[in-house]
Order: structure tokens, then C-alpha cells, then sequence
């Protein structure tokens, strides 16, 4: 096995958490890109957005 996969022809419902749904609770932008030998996500947002405040 060489290490590469096929990239899916359709998204299913974990793409969208990770996109849309991570992404719009954060306040930012996520992105994911499934490549043949990865998978890439990442996200945009403000830092107090992601680490929230404490009491």
C-alpha cells in the first residue's frame, strides 16, 4: 500500500460538522480538504472565540 486513498466523489454529514456547523459556532471559517494522502481541515476564527473567556 503506498500510503494514497481515493477522495470521496460526495461529502457526508462529518464534512459538514466540520465546516459549516464548527465554523458558524466559532464565528470563523473551516475548511476541509480530503487530498489522496491526507486530510486537511482548517479554521479561522477569533482566538477568544476558540478559547472562550474565564469566570
Amino acid at each position: 500500500m503506498n500510503g494514497t486513498r481515493d477522495v470521496p466523489k460526495r461529502r457526508g454529514f462529518g464534512s459538514r460538522v466540520l465546516e459549516k456547523m464548527v465554523g458558524q459556532a466559532l464565528l470563523g471559517r473551516a475548511e476541509l480538504r480530503l487530498e489522496p494522502t491526507a486530510a486537511v481541515w482548517s479554521l479561522e476564527a477569533l482566538h477568544a472565540h476558540v478559547v472562550g473567556t474565564e469566570a
